[in-house]
């Protein structure tokens, strides 16, 4: 009688380390996602505000302090293979970019020219596959709604919206998903890309990024792919008066204007004001000829270690 009472305490006791061991996991489980989630939310906020504050002193002052940026570029490994749509990894990434950079709508720097940060670099962990859809992805698939990294986006659209943001969305065409040919939309999982914030001051410089542009001059919504899904970017455009309301959005590929609403507007047409600025976010294949392609006369890729591609 003694030995089962032995034996069934034994038993207990087993039992008990693994529900403690169990719990002790679940726990750690739970706070290392809480971290992961605090940790991020931290960082977009420390850069938006480190952003705030160069702006605001980039607008009264004669100053260019520029390095007061605290946006350290993101290194971002895309699994092909993990649960988690690496479509979606790349486009709230994009978000997460244009979202910091206060959706375009600031100044920057002093002086005139063209400044370029890198937000992140992509590259995929399976090599020689290819990745379809990112485009349509963009145009069709809405934005995901996360108040504790980003309190200022309440309202649910889609991420080429979100990229529009001076843009009023009432004339808008709901009637369908947007179709982009596959050949224009794959991505080579052997290559390394990059989200890049542009930044461009004065008309002179703006007309000369734009011209690169195989002479399509601007819309709120843009993408250039010359050559397929090289370079993809949305942007607006400021004058002296205020930031200007410029219907449609399109993709140029290979020179052909894929229009997915509305139409692309000339500069020229804006305004009879020069504009000040035009800023938006580029997703590119990420090596020194592209990046070249840019024309920046600065490129920020890391505040701290100022890597090149």
């Amino acid at each position: 009688m003694l030995i089962k009472n032995k034996r069934g305490i034994s038993e207990t006791v087993v039992l008990y380390m693994i529900l403690t061991a169990l719990t002790i996991v679940v726990i750690a489980i739970a706070v290392d996602h809480f971290y992961t989630e605090l940790k991020d939310k931290l960082e977009v906020q420390d850069c938006r505000n480190s952003i705030i504050a160069h702006s605001t002193i980039a607008s009264i002052t004669k100053r260019d302090l520029f390095s007061d940026v605290k946006c350290p570029t993101r290194n971002i490994k895309i699994d092909l293979k993990a649960k988690e749509d690496p479509k979606r990894v790349i486009a709230e990434d994009m978000r997460r970019c244009y979202y910091e950079w206060l959706k375009g709508d600031g100044q920057f720097f002093k002086g005139d020219g063209i400044i370029c940060h890198v937000c992140s670099v992509y590259e995929f962990k399976q090599k020689n596959e290819h990745m379809q859809g990112l485009l349509g992805f963009i145009a069709n698939e809405n934005i995901v709604i996360d108040r504790n990294t980003y309190p200022l986006d309440t309202r649910k659209m889609r991420y080429i919206e979100y990229f529009q943001p001076f843009y009023s969305l009432s004339g808008r065409d709901e009637s369908g998903d947007r179709q982009i040919p596959p050949e224009y939309d794959t991505l080579d999982t052997s290559k390394r890309y990059a989200s890049i914030f542009v930044y461009i001051s004065d008309k002179q410089w703006i007309d000369k990024f734009l011209e690169e542009k195989r002479g399509v001059a601007a819309s709120t919504g843009f993408a250039f792919g010359l050559g397929g899904i090289a370079a993809v970017g949305v942007g607006a455009i400021k004058t002296g008066s205020t930031f200007l309301a410029i219907p449609g959005y399109g993709w140029v590929i290979g020179g052909t204007i894929i229009a997915a609403g509305g139409g692309i507007v000339l500069v020229t047409a804006l305004s009879p004001n020069d504009p000040i600025y035009f800023s938006g976010i580029e997703f590119r294949e990420y090596t020194t000829d592209t990046i070249a392609g840019l024309k920046c006369q600065r490129i920020e890729t890391n505040q701290l270690s100022h890597s090149k591609p």
